[in-house]
């Protein structure tokens, strides 16, 4: 099975899945998808491929149009457990 890039990226960053998918709205979920769909960064060397398959350390991730809502977020998934 292949993981969709958001679930890696959710991953890399440390966040828990169970609770992305149990508190962020459904209509936030589906525009990260998007994002990940049509991201024309994602074979650069040094963006989110490089980042996810190559096992690059992730240290800034601005290039990626849903880092900084995941990271904005991240609290409130923590909060709630696995």
């Amino acid at each position: 099975m292949v993981k969709l890039r958001l679930s890696k990226m959710l991953g890399k960053l440390g966040v828990p899945r169970e609770g992305y998918f149990k508190y962020m709205p459904p209509e936030i979920i589906q525009g990260h998808i998007r994002n990940c769909a049509r991201c024309t960064r994602s074979s650069d060397v040094h963006t989110c491929d490089a980042y996810l398959d190559r096992g690059m350390a992730v240290k800034n991730m601005r290039f990626c149009p849903n880092y900084l809502s995941l990271i904005a977020n991240s609290r409130e998934f923590y909060s709630h457990g696995k």
